[in-house]
């Protein structure tokens, strides 16, 4: 069952100092371990053939977990096929760097390393996330219902600095902000005291209708 690929393919990203982890199985994207840990360390050798090699009667998919483990790595996943145009032209660095197809959407995932010391969050916008501390991202040649995961641009991962991941998140924050959310907690409070108004109301009117 085991896929020599993606075993060559997971040792090759942890010898280059990233932190792979195996998905479940060829249907999802769900991790097939406790992965919470290899967001602080890499896996060992031994690991990585355990979870991919021979022996393994699982065929699993890979993925790399992202953020500083794997030496800051921060990955655009674009959901929105709509939004690749508008973004390689206001940012054509993305056209340098290891690009990965996703399975499904068909959509680009840009690989960036970012020269900064301070961790970078994983955030969601309109139509793009961000993949960075905190989450991972399945990577070729993962295949998943049948549709593979390729890669698009076999460059090495670009490294950019602070201030052009800033110019980046500024785009993003300003092109592609996600609705806000409203506060559950703060929302039900409201409601509660919307509805106590509306029983005191229809308890003062039921009691001027009793006096008359």
């Amino acid at each position: 069952n085991m896929n020599p690929r993606i075993w060559s393919k997971a040792l090759a990203w942890s010898q280059s100092g990233c932190s792979v982890i195996p998905l479940d199985d060829l249907h999802s994207k769900k991790a097939a371990i406790p992965w919470k840990a290899y967001t602080r360390r890499k896996a060992t050798s031994v690991e990585v053939e355990e979870w991919f090699g021979d022996n393994n009667p699982k065929n699993h998919g890979l993925a790399i977990v992202t953020g500083q483990v794997s030496g800051n790595l921060v990955v655009l996943d674009i959901d929105d096929r709509s939004l690749i145009f508008p973004l390689i032209q206001r940012f054509p660095l993305l056209l340098k760097t290891f690009t990965v197809m996703s399975a499904q959407r068909q959509a680009p995932h840009y690989y960036l390393r970012v020269a900064q010391e301070k961790n970078i969050n994983s955030r969601k916008f309109k139509g793009i996330d961000v993949k960075a501390e905190g989450g991972y991202v399945v990577t070729a040649p993962t295949t998943i219902s049948d549709k593979q995961y390729t890669v698009v641009n076999d460059a090495p991962i670009l490294t950019i600095s602070k201030e052009q991941w800033q110019e980046i998140t500024a785009y993003l924050e300003k092109h592609h902000a996600p609705p806000k959310k409203i506060n559950s907690k703060k929302q039900t409070k409201n409601n509660e005291q919307g509805r106590a108004v509306a029983k005191k109301h229809t308890l003062s009117e039921q009691f001027i209708i009793s006096e008359y």
